[in-house]
């Protein structure tokens, strides 16, 4: 990774649009090496009891922003039109800043990558009762609905999902709805295969 950032920052020379070509897509696989490599140690880290939370009060708002910097050139390289809303004084929740983050830009990241080119995602924010509401909503691809049951399973995949990105690994849902649970929240989601899907998380807010 630091040898890609150096030869695309021009440190070793400058370099020929051909060679930049190659650099890029070689940082781009370093890239998803690494997500991968880090699913697989967190899995193993839940599955042995070793994932802790840092708990805290977090603003939502700040998550999102970070959130959204990881993802702005796979929604730009698609043309994908990413909608916030926001509700006004949203209350801070409990929780672990840098998990949520991971949470929250697995499934930015799934609706990128499974949203056709020119396509819309809508993330709403709001307090209901006791928590708070994150849904992510994209008109992508969908999961078929046999299948549906399975998508926060270990290593599952959809049919349609692997037939549009057939390098995932299958960890990103599983790890999400344990963080989920760990936090004493809640995350589902509704979707049809062809029209998109939305993905709701309920996070406990911070007790007054």
């Amino acid at each position: 990774k630091w040898i890609f950032d150096l030869l695309l920052k021009n440190e070793a020379g400058k370099v020929r649009p051909e060679q930049r070509h190659y650099m890029e897509m070689g940082n781009i696989s370093n890239e998803k090496l690494i997500i991968i490599v880090n699913n697989l140690l967190n899995v193993s880290r839940i599955e042995e009891g070793n994932f802790k939370l840092n708990l805290s009060s977090c603003d939502i708002k700040k998550i999102l922003t970070k959130t959204r910097m990881s993802i702005n050139s796979l929604v730009r390289s698609e043309n994908i039109d990413l909608q916030y809303e926001l509700a006004k004084n949203l209350p801070a929740i409990t929780a672990d800043e840098s998990k949520i983050s991971m949470v929250i830009e697995n499934i930015l990241s799934n609706a990128a990558n499974y949203t056709p080119e020119n396509g819309k995602i809508k993330i709403s924010v709001a307090a209901e009762d006791s928590f708070l509401v994150i849904n992510v909503i994209d008109n992508g691809i969908g999961i078929p609905e046999k299948e549906q049951k399975k998508i926060f399973s270990k290593l599952f995949r959809a049919t349609n999902a692997i037939r549009a990105h057939p390098d995932g690994s299958g960890l990103g849902l599983f790890i999400a709805k344990k963080i989920i649970k760990m936090h004493k929240g809640e995350m589902t989601f509704e979707s049809q295969e062809g029209i998109g899907t939305k993905f709701i998380i309920k996070l406990p807010m911070v007790k007054a």
